[in-house]
């Protein structure tokens, strides 16, 4: 499409139109003016000349006639050979003025300074003789030279204001009106299979913009199409493959922890090893699994109350083997009374499980892991608490940060990517929980959900 500066087109014409209206009415006014001023002075000068002794007959007395007015204009004859009056009276003539008549002028003025007080014309009247040159100087009074110079303001001012008034409805409103429309439809941008009504763009300067949005928002929404699809597919294989690891993994599961029982004495490392490697992948295929889950919204809200009790003992003694093989102790304690919360157990259990599971991974031999669960008159307060290495307290806040491992855990272990406390997030996000962590001094470290019952 190609651009065509209708605005500014516009906008100049409207200038042009504006400039020529002012131009004309203060021609008219100013002309009005010098009209109206000559006709007072000839009315004057000729009042004056027949109230004058020599009257209007220059030819019968030269050397007396002239005459000034009480306002200052003048008129007096000449010799248009001498370029001289026979009234001592008269003024000397101007030498550009007398120039112009001896080059064959029939007449000559002053510029029209008719702010400036007056004017002088100089009229060849005959070829010769006393009274063959006339002067005639003329003077404007302050008050009309106020008058004038109040016209000529006020066209000024009138002027601006037509083309202030023409530029904003013919150029700066439309333009405006533009402009929201364009801001309106980028933010849609994306959004709606087309941004305009109909499928032909405004031609204007704005209509390359237009274009561009359409073309931005079409290509949006194919990408969007192309990464919906993409998404919906890689999601669907890691589901697919989660459902498939998750039953060899827990065959395996239970196979070493038969061969653990068989074990007369100290179990072999290499068997400690295995646990703790089933643990760490039955936990990440559940996360994963989780985590496709809870963004394609397949998590389904489950409103029946559930005793928290419940999902603490059986995270206790789903994660208990992993922590005797690796020399550490498990304990929990809950109230003796029900604890009865509204929400997914399948939520609940996998969010204890990864902080569970990250205290045992991270813990160091003979160390402890505690979970505690207390209530309140309408709330609860879930902690898992140990006695590792813990966090640096520089780095406690970023834990609450998406994908974060603090460098403790980076040294200690070298895999994962903090999958497990970004699906925790997620689901206290969803379930309405708050995820706090603190340092335990002189080391440790307790995390812990709170919410309402």
């Amino acid at each position: 499409m190609s651009s065509r500066p209708i605005y500014a087109r516009r906008l100049v014409w409207i200038a042009v139109l504006c400039t020529t209206i002012s131009v004309f009415i203060m021609f008219v006014i100013l002309a009005n003016g010098v009209l109206r001023q000559t006709s007072h002075i000839v009315a004057e000068l000729t009042a004056a000349g027949m109230r004058s002794k020599a009257g209007l007959g220059c030819r019968s007395a030269p050397s007396h006639w002239g005459m000034t007015t009480t306002n200052g204009s003048q008129i007096y004859a000449y010799d248009i050979q001498t370029m001289s009056s026979m009234n001592k009276e008269a003024p000397t003539l101007l030498p550009q003025m007398v120039a112009e008549i001896k080059k064959g002028a029939k007449s000559t003025r002053t510029r029209m300074p008719i702010l400036r007080g007056g004017g002088t014309l100089l009229l060849k009247v005959s070829e010769k003789g006393p009274c063959s040159l006339l002067r005639i100087h003329w003077r404007v009074g302050p008050q009309v030279r106020l008058l004038n110079l109040f016209q000529l303001v006020s066209i000024f001012l009138l002027g601006i204001g037509l083309c202030l008034t023409f530029a904003y409805h013919g150029f700066v409103k439309p333009m405006l009106k533009r402009i929201e429309s364009l801001a309106s439809i980028a933010q849609n941008v994306g959004q709606k299979d087309s941004l305009f009504k109909t499928t032909h763009l405004q031609k204007d300067d704005l209509g390359i913009i237009e274009e561009g949005l359409e073309l931005a928002n079409q290509k949006i929404r194919e990408d969007k199409q192309v990464l919906a699809a993409k998404n919906l597919a890689l999601s669907q294989h890691i589901a697919d493959m989660a459902h498939d690891l998750r039953t060899p993994i827990s065959s395996l599961q239970l196979v070493l922890e038969r061969m653990t029982q068989t074990q007369h004495g100290e179990p072999h490392k290499d068997l400690s090893i295995a646990i703790a490697d089933t643990v760490y992948l039955e936990q990440l295929t559940n996360n994963l699994s989780m985590a496709t889950r809870l963004r394609e919204g397949l998590v389904e809200e489950d409103t029946r109350p559930l005793d928290l009790r419940d999902v603490v003992e059986r995270v206790a003694g789903r994660l208990g083997l992993l922590a005797r093989e690796k020399g550490l102790s498990l304990d929990f304690a809950c109230p003796d009374q029900e604890v009865w919360v509204k929400g997914s157990d399948t939520l609940y259990e996998r969010a204890l499980s990864n902080l569970v599971h990250n205290a045992i991974r991270y813990g160091e031999q003979e160390g402890h892991v505690v979970l505690l669960l207390e209530t309140s008159a309408s709330s609860f307060s879930l902690q898992v608490m140990d006695d590792g290495p813990g966090v640096p307290p520089s780095e406690i806040p970023r834990l609450q940060d998406r994908l974060y491992r603090s460098s403790e855990a980076r040294q200690r272990d070298s895999t994962g990517q903090g999958l497990g406390l970004a699906i925790t997030h997620e689901i206290c996000e969803k379930l309405g929980l708050s995820l706090d962590f603190e340092a335990i001094e002189p080391r440790g470290l307790r995390a812990t959900l709170k919410g309402s019952t």
